[in-house]
C-alpha cells in the first residue's frame, strides 16, 4: 500500500556537515519456520520492493539570518554525497521565509537524500513524498 508521508522533518547538522535527510527503505531478509527449523527465503519472493517519488521539500528560516544549502540524491551504490550527486548547489532561503520546492524524484531502494548547510545553521527541512509498495 502506498504511504504519503513527512520523510524527513528537523534541523540539520551546521555547516560543512552532511546531514542523511532520508534513506529508501530497503529489502530484508525474511526468514519462516518450516518443520522445526528456519528457512531463509530470498526477499524477492515475499518482500515488497519500496520506492520513494520526493514530491516536496521545504526550507524554512526562522532566525533572521538567512541559509545557503547543498542537496545530494546518492544512489544505493555510493557511500556519500559528491560532486557527481549535487541537485541543488548553494539553495538560498532568506532570513525569517521558507522556500517550497516542489520536485519528482523517483528513488530506488536504498537511495539517500543528504543536505550540507553552506551557510547557517539554523534551518528548518521538511520533506514530504509517497513509499511506493
Amino acid at each position: 500500500m502506498d504511504s504519503y508521508k513527512i520523510l524527513y522533518q528537523g534541523v540539520p547538522g551546521g555547516p560543512d556537515t552532511d546531514t542523511l535527510l532520508y534513506t529508501v527503505p530497503k529489502r530484508a531478509l525474511t526468514t519462516f519456520t518450516v518443520d522445526g527449523g528456519a528457512v531463509d527465503v530470498t526477499p524477492s519472493a515475499v518482500d515488497e520492493n519500496v520506492q520513494t517519488l520526493v514530491t516536496q521539500i521545504c526550507l524554512c528560516d526562522g532566525t533572521g539570518a538567512g541559509d545557503t544549502v547543498d542537496i545530494y540524491v546518492v544512489p544505493n551504490s555510493e557511500d556519500s554525497p559528491g560532486a557527481g550527486n549535487l541537485v541543488f548547489n548553494s539553495l538560498v532561503v532568506a532570513a525569517n521565509t521558507t522556500e517550497r520546492k516542489n520536485l519528482n524524484w523517483p528513488l530506488a531502494s536504498d537511495n539517500t537524500i543528504y543536505v550540507n548547510a553552506v551557510t547557517g545553521s539554523v534551518l528548518t527541512i521538511t520533506l514530504f513524498g509517497i513509499e511506493v509498495k
